[in-house]
């Protein structure tokens, strides 16, 4: 099975972890598992990005798909339409969403970000009519993904266990296995074939620039992050249409 090497890997790090506890505390002299490797050699990045044909379908099917589980389908386009992590959505607030101006924006505070920095992502009309429909599902909660019981935000890990429940049905739409993770990366390759420059779609994604630019520059690109996503949504429509 293919899901055995990470399997193993957590299960030799634990190990590895609780030999040297003994180690240190003199109960044993050495760990029996210290030559132990990590089995397949170091991990791969992953390299997963929906289609054109995938994206297409998704947009189309997500509401059929993901019929029983309504948040999970307007997660789905957000993260199209967005880029955004899923752990930024589920500590999104509304306090920090403003769908009432013509220039609608999602500010994400520095202790949601990723790399500790505060990101204003702008919100193209799709983005827009997904976070409507979360708030008529949310109610009077001040979370824009509220947990299902409790107070709280809901749990990142609910929104990745909802898609990995409904892959059969994604199978069967001919839409290929994804987190929400691979759209952001489907989102970013998309704004490369569009000719988005690279420093802007790095900020879409809320990338921190390397080195001495990430020193100097302070500008936050949001008219050129929305000029970006409107030209990606343009082209989900487009294929949306096709």
């Amino acid at each position: 099975m293919t899901r055995g090497a990470p399997a193993f890997a957590a299960t030799a790090s634990t190990l590895a972890q609780f030999f040297k506890f003994g180690v240190h505390c003199a109960a044993i002299e050495t760990s029996p598992v210290q030559l132990l490797y990590r089995p397949g050699g170091p991990e791969r990045p992953r390299d997963r990005l929906l289609s054109d044909t995938g994206v297409r379908t998704l947009l189309r099917e997500r509401k059929r798909i993901f019929a029983r589980a309504p948040r999970t389908a307007a997660t789905v386009r957000l993260a199209l339409m967005t880029a955004c992590r899923r752990g930024e959505f589920t500590q999104a607030k509304w306090q920090d969403i403003d769908l009432s101006r013509k220039t609608p924006t999602w500010r994400i505070p520095a202790e949601n970000s990723k790399n500790a920095s505060e990101c204003i992502n702008p919100l193209v009309q799709e983005a827009v009519d997904e976070f409507k429909s979360l708030k008529e599902y949310g109610g009077r909660s001040s979370w824009a993904f509220p947990a299902d019981a409790g107070e709280g935000p809901l749990d990142p890990k609910l929104l990745t266990r909802s898609i990995a429940r409904h892959l059969v049905l994604l199978k069967d739409a001919g839409v290929a296995p994804f987190t929400l993770h691979d759209l952001r990366r489907t989102v970013r390759t998309g704004l490369a074939r569009l000719r988005v420059p690279p420093h802007i779609a790095e900020a879409v994604l809320n990338h921190r620039a390397a080195g001495i630019i990430a020193v100097y520059d302070r500008y936050s690109y949001v008219d050129e992050k929305r000029e970006a996503l409107t030209k990606w949504a343009a082209h989900l429509a487009t294929l949306d249409a096709a």
